[in-house]
């Protein structure tokens, strides 16, 4: 418990400097560390978007996030942690490192993960 708590402050304190991403991953990691899951939603528009199951006593049903997380992203790893990441994903689910779109936003032409402009349309890449 300690050690969430000491997570916790770091988070706080990098999230009070502006460092949300930071924040963001100690605020995963302290949750992991109570033994906490992350939920995930369906992506907008597909069939089960909107439908939840329930279990016999009315609770939600729960299953193995990570083998759900497997299944839609067909193969697609964050490189640090290894958990599987859909291709929407801006952060990973399991560290929280923040995930680089393989395409411009505003062309959508390729990139590369440490080019600042986009080489067909000039588009700073945030």
């Amino acid at each position: 418990m300690t050690e969430a708590t000491a997570l916790k402050n770091q988070a706080s304190a990098a999230f009070d400097q502006g460092d949300y991403t930071t924040a963001f991953r100690l605020a995963l990691r302290g949750r992991r560390t109570l033994g906490g899951t992350l939920e995930t939603l369906p992506p907008p528009g597909s069939a089960t978007a909107g439908t939840s199951r329930r279990t016999a006593n009315g609770g939600a049903a729960t299953s193995d996030p990570t083998q759900a997380a497997e299944a839609a992203a067909g193969g697609e790893r964050c490189p640090d942690c290894g958990y599987p990441s859909l291709s929407g994903d801006a952060f990973c689910r399991g560290c929280g490192r923040p995930r680089v779109p393989l395409t411009c936003p505003t062309c959508g032409a390729s990139r590369g993960a440490e080019e600042p402009f986009c080489g067909r349309c000039g588009t700073r890449f945030p």
